[in-house]
């Protein structure tokens, strides 16, 4: 977020956005209008959107979590009289709404989000989100007023600081342990108190109680798998008999969400034809640089494409996990579009290039991927996603960028960029 001022130093980050200017932001973002005319005066935007915003997120495709004090009746007359109808497939669509099941939640869409909106009638917001899991997951903004209620809560977000919003809650219920368990997987450098990773720990047995005696909600399970950081999280298991929890989980994505312009399939559903197309496109932008045995290795799960009305393919990337490993196109242009629809669909992508690159560097930050200038967290990641190199990685300034090479590897050296 380019417009957010700066300060120095909150917490242990420096130059994070000020609350104020989160809540400009929010209010540039929100239709305010059609929401209050839907869902009352004292409606509050909740979760995830917030701390995402507080992150830098992409958020062009993030859902909207809202709390209203109306009544269901009252929020379902002002939806109808809205032109909505009540959907009969129970699915998100334009100018429909539909209830869950102990109608507690009402979901609808407003200028192509999903929304959620819950029903808390007269219950006290403080107490509501003390109540929740995490504290980055449980700011509240008064979208009539414009303001975040609890500062401290996005003070955590800000300054990436994970605590639970209740401590002896959270050692009784294993969904709050989840929670903090999939925020650990997703954000590298998440600041962890002692206090909150010594609960996580003791909590551990619970979890996989739970996943134990609840199969089918492995789904959620696999949120803590296959993500950035996933290898911190999951090193919290070890020395754990896991109860088979993991079993049929894939610890890495086997494929990325991308929009309708762009194919992702993973290579066991690739066609054969649209592979010797990548392959053919990539020996154009590589030239005698390109090493084919790496174009196709078992690193890579999936690959992303689009293709022109001839089913030529005009770009592509090759996958590892949430890893751009390779990427091939016909111009800069297609590159830029191909990388920004993968940052807006997906919560992390990140790429290694060679820094005698310079060109491609500069088209993925234009594309929406950050240069990472941190070393402890270059290794970090590197070492998360790839064990064998722990030791190995030198990191070290170079032409003006951070840069990292594997001890006695021939390869160039490399910086690490992430959306």
């Amino acid at each position: 977020m380019e417009d957010f001022e700066s300060i120095s130093k909150i917490g242990t980050v420096e130059s994070v956005p000020r609350i104020s200017s989160i809540e400009k932001e929010l209010v540039e973002i929100l239709p305010t209008n059609q929401i209050l005319e839907l869902f009352g005066g004292e409606t509050f935007l909740i979760g995830g959107f917030l701390r995402d915003l507080s992150l830098g997120k992409n958020l062009e495709n993030s859902d909207f979590d809202l709390m209203t004090r109306l009544s269901l009746q009252q929020v379902v007359e002002n939806l109808e009289r809205n032109g909505y109808k009540e959907s009969t497939n129970r699915e998100f669509e334009d100018d429909k709404y539909f209830l869950t099941s102990d109608k507690t939640v009402i979901n609808a869409v407003i200028n192509k989000r999903k929304v959620q909106v819950g029903l808390i009638g007269k219950q006290d917001t403080t107490t509501l989100i003390a109540l929740g899991d995490i504290t980055m997951n449980c700011c509240a903004f008064d979208i009539r007023q414009g303001k975040i209620l609890n500062t401290e809560m996005m003070d955590d977000a800000i300054n990436k600081e994970l605590k639970f919003c209740l401590p002896e809650e959270a050692k009784k219920d294993p969904w709050k342990i989840i929670s903090a368990l999939k925020q650990i997987s997703r954000i590298p450098d998440l600041v962890i108190p002692k206090d909150t990773l010594e609960i996580i720990k003791s909590c551990i047995p619970q979890v996989i109680d739970y996943f134990s005696d609840n199969p089918s909600e492995k789904p959620d399970l696999e949120k803590i798998c296959g993500n950035i950081n996933s290898q911190e999280a999951l090193d919290l298991f070890k020395g754990h008999d896991t109860k088979g929890i993991f079993d049929g989980v894939s610890l890495k994505k086997q494929k990325l969400e991308a929009s309708e312009k762009y194919k992702s399939v993973t290579i066991q559903q690739l066609d054969p034809g649209i592979k010797n197309e990548v392959i053919e496109l990539a020996k154009k932008s590589y030239g005698r640089r390109l090493q084919l045995d790496k174009l196709f290795n078992d690193k890579i799960e999936s690959v992303v494409y689009e293709v022109d009305k001839n089913n030529r393919v005009l770009s592509c990337c090759l996958i590892s996990g949430e890893r751009i490993y390779a990427i091939a196109s016909v111009g800069a242009d297609s590159i830029v579009s191909l990388v920004s629809d993968l940052c807006r669909y997906n919560y992390t992508v990140w790429t290694t290039i060679s820094l005698s690159s310079r060109h491609i560097i500069d088209l993925a930050r234009k594309a929406g991927l950050k240069l990472i200038s941190d070393s402890n967290l270059i290794k970090k990641i590197l070492i998360n996603n790839y064990p064998e190199y722990k030791d190995r990685i030198i990191v070290r300034q170079k032409r003006g960028l951070l840069t990292f090479v594997k001890e006695g590897s021939d390869d160039t050296e490399q910086v690490l960029l992430v959306s």
